[in-house]
């Protein structure tokens, strides 16, 4: 998996913080884990009741869910199948031999209006991929299509890719007000004109 969207000091914050893990439900609850050196995995999520990234299930009972951007502000909403996170393990369950996520970091995506025409989706202006796999979901938390989405305010979660696009495992719309941010790689800084590409 590419992290380009993790900035390697982002990455080590991404794992330090504090919030409950309380809508997964999972994880063994066993108090008693063999400590191991802090790995770290990044990648988005694939499976729930506890939470499974890259492949791996972390027990995730008192992990501290927090956002990546300061590394420190609790996350109480949800974690969704297809989020972009980074777990940091902390030790290993005696029982269940799983290892224990000690800090969940989550990536906060691409927000803005989407707009969607024929096959082409973009938000904020930048270009979006889906693919069978990518989640969709109203304000609701229920399954959606694209069309459904065109002209709402949602937060893309996801990978950007070599072409400049950004590749969807989530797309979710929001309420309130409408937020605008962009994540990808940066490909050139203009120290005169004060801008990135």
């Amino acid at each position: 998996m590419t992290h380009a969207v993790f900035k390697p000091k982002l990455l080590a914050l991404l794992l330090a913080a504090s919030g409950l893990l309380t809508a997964c439900g999972g994880g063994s609850g066993s108090a008693s884990a063999i400590p191991t050196t802090n790995a770290v995995s990044s990648g988005t999520i694939s499976g729930l009741g506890s939470i499974i990234v890259n492949g791996i299930r972390y027990e995730t009972v008192g992990a501290n869910v927090l956002d990546a951007d300061d590394g420190s502000t609790a996350i109480t909403t949800p974690l969704r199948i297809g989020m972009t996170v980074s777990v940091e393990q902390n030790g290993t369950d005696a029982v269940t031999s799983r290892p224990i996520a000690g800090k969940i970091f989550v990536q906060s995506g691409i927000k803005g209006l989407a707009s969607y025409t024929g096959s082409a989706l973009t938000v904020a202006g930048m270009p979006i991929t889906t693919d069978a796999s990518t989640i969709l979901l109203d304000t609701t938390g229920a399954v959606t299509n694209l069309a459904t989405l065109n002209n709402q305010s949602v937060e893309v979660y996801g990978l950007p890719q070599a072409d400049g696009s950004f590749f969807a495992t989530l797309v979710e719309a929001e309420t309130g007000a409408l937020n605008v941010q962009i994540v990808g790689t940066v490909q050139s800084i203009d120290t005169t004109a004060k801008t990135l590409a």
